[in-house]
């Protein structure tokens, strides 16, 4: 289906696409279609999916406060502190060597897998941790939409 249309008219392609598991697109994908409007100033045509998914409970949860810090209202001490704290937690935690070094690209050992998991949640909760041991500089989370995280 062609979804981009160039302004001179000399090429069509589709280059706008909709990226679904392949349990999703065979179990719940009814139809896919690209828009073509004559009111559509945009060289691109909407593209639509029509799902059918059965949603069983749909509930609103109050948002939980989750305090991050401000880094802008971080003194110049709060952050030298942050940086010292940083330095030692990181110090303390193995790097995977095996699993960092493998070069296969394809690689499905489970360990390197689950090494480099457990690396990446150690070097965030180092610096989560960090941050909040400076706590003079924390705010509550006033995020746009409807989740915010801190990565």
């Amino acid at each position: 289906m062609i979804s981009h249309i160039s302004f001179n008219m000399r090429y069509f392609t589709c280059i706008d696409h909709f990226l679904v598991s392949d349990s999703l697109f065979h179990n719940a994908v009814n139809l896919q279609y690209v828009l073509h409007e004559v009111d559509n100033t945009s060289d691109h045509d909407p593209i639509c999916m029509v799902l059918d998914i059965n949603v069983a409970l749909v509930t609103n949860v109050k948002r939980a406060y989750t305090p991050q810090p401000s880094w802008n209202k971080a003194t110049i001490n709060d952050i030298e502190n942050y940086k010292i704290l940083l330095c030692s937690k990181l110090a303390e935690i193995k790097v995977p060597t095996a699993a960092v070094c493998c070069s296969d690209f394809c690689c499905v050992n489970s360990d390197h897998f689950d090494s480099i998991n457990l690396y990446v949640s150690q070097l965030a909760d180092a610096c989560i941790q960090s941050a909040e041991k400076n706590g003079t500089f924390y705010q509550e989370t006033r995020g746009a939409g409807l989740y915010t995280w801190l990565v």
